[in-house]
């Protein structure tokens, strides 16, 4: 059985211990710089209440309860040498942590939730096991927060919670759903080498992020497979201090963010078909229910403002690298923007019927067809055999014979190979025109080689 506040006699004095405001003179001395210095023996007399009231009967009920400082003792929820395991559902809804709180090497097995609850002083959380589902629902953390070597083996949501001072989390383990939408970060982020397993999401939707200190997000530990982790911002508004280190973006996604200010450092795009690629493109994630919903099976004038979207962040992504120079990246970048652009008109034609339309669909596809011969070793080299092979075929079906066409067609390959010899004038025009468009693929050949040397 548990019990709360309201289920103890109005004249227990548990009531006044557990739930009454942990005030100076009696629980703790403070300094003329506000620091304060808890009186061991009430906070002893606490702890010792907590063990045999509450956790002695396993009644994890802390609804409400207001904790003095975890520091000053060395037995908190369990005697020394005790295994800190709570086996059932844990509360802490509601209560208020007036000193330091410290929870360490403890396993939640059951549904744990801090919904509520305020965090006065620092906090953190170190190589605890979340086995069931955790909430963090409008919690308030007003000092520094640290999530270090924790494992979430469940949901875990940050919904709406305020970090009023820097808070950390690193090499955290996450489980199939994880969010923090709408959480403010006031004073800087800093998630850094965290894992977010196969199957599973974490989204930053509507975050709230600093403008005077910094956010640091270091994803470089993402498991393989077919389905990947996925890690998504949306609607979130990056600043000069935000930046990613060591990430690779493959299951990264961005909707209707500000990308422009943010740094990049030692990070990679997923690229397909000389252009970059995020996995949005294709589906959307409902973290709850964890399904995947296939965009091209939504209705088209549904897909348009998606599709719009994506190619706004793929523009974003744009204009950021070539402000850092990174003009391979940009022009990657630029395609699938023009890609997504693609799309759009296309389905605005099928839903509207104006050619217009399809005429910029047109310009569109051509545009594609014609860039990012610049990135690509490999591109320019199958463009020039396919032109080869193209002008041998014209060359004997003007009556060369085969050995001599695809001669022919070698030696106007290579611009410095020599005079075109020829007394016809519609062949001298194909083989200068061969000539040309070889000599442009081999400059986009030679292009390509010196980008990657300088990488």
């Amino acid at each position: 059985m548990t019990m709360n506040k309201k289920d103890y006699p109005k004249n227990d004095p548990l009531i006044g211990l557990f739930y009454g405001k942990k005030t100076g003179e009696k629980w703790y001395k403070e300094s003329l710089d506000g620091e304060k210095f808890w009186i061991e023996k009430e906070v002893k007399s606490f702890w010792s209440a907590i063990r045999k009231e509450k956790m002695a009967k396993e009644d994890f009920d802390f609804s409400g309860m207001i904790f003095p400082d975890f520091q000053t003792v060395n037995e908190t929820f369990w005697s020394l040498g005790s295994a800190k395991r709570f086996s059932k559902k844990v509360s802490f809804r509601r209560s208020k942590f007036e000193g330091r709180a410290g929870f360490s090497k403890i396993k939640f097995e059951a549904k744990t939730t801090f919904e509520d609850a305020k965090f006065l002083e620092d906090c953190w959380f170190v190589a605890v096991s979340f086995n069931g589902v955790s909430e963090f629902r409008s919690t308030h953390f007003a000092k520094e927060v640290l999530f270090l070597g924790c494992r979430f083996n469940d949901k875990m949501r940050f919904y709406r919670t305020q970090f009023h001072l820097p808070v950390k989390f690193r090499l955290v383990s996450f489980g199939p759903a994880t969010s923090f939408e709408q959480t403010n970060f006031r004073s800087g982020l800093h998630f850094t080498r965290n894992r977010c397993g196969s199957n599973s999401y974490i989204d930053f939707n509507d975050v709230i992020l600093s403008d005077e200190h910094k956010t640091v997000f270091e994803i470089s530990q993402l498991d393989g497979g077919i389905n990947d982790g996925w890690i998504q911002f949306e609607n979130v508004i990056f600043n000069n201090r935000s930046k990613f280190m060591n990430t690779d973006f493959k299951n990264t996604s961005f909707v209707n963010c500000d990308l422009v200010p943010v740094k990049f450092y030692n990070c990679v795009f997923k690229k397909t078909n000389y252009r970059t690629f995020l996995r949005i493109e294709k589906e959307e994630y409902n973290p709850y229910e964890n399904e995947i919903i296939r965009i091209n099976m939504k209705p088209k004038f549904i897909r348009i403002p998606y599709y719009e979207l994506v190619g706004e962040t793929y523009r974003q992504i744009k204009k950021n690298q070539k402000d850092s120079q990174n003009w391979a990246q940009a022009g990657d970048a630029y395609r699938s923007e023009m890609v997504m652009m693609q799309k759009v008109f296309w389905l605005k034609f099928l839903t509207k019927k104006n050619p217009v339309y399809l005429f910029n669909w047109f310009l569109l596809a051509f545009n594609g067809l014609t860039s990012g011969f610049q990135q690509s070793m490999v591109r320019p080299i199958v463009w020039l055999a396919m032109i080869y092979g193209i002008f041998a075929l014209v060359y004997f079906l003007n009556g060369m014979v085969a050995s001599d066409a695809l001669y022919q067609s070698l030696f106007n390959s290579f611009p410095i190979s020599g005079r075109i010899n020829t007394d016809e004038n519609h062949l001298k025009a194909l083989m200068l025109l061969q000539r040309i468009l070889s000599t442009i693929l081999l400059a986009f050949f030679g292009l390509a080689v010196r980008a990657r040397l300088k990488q």
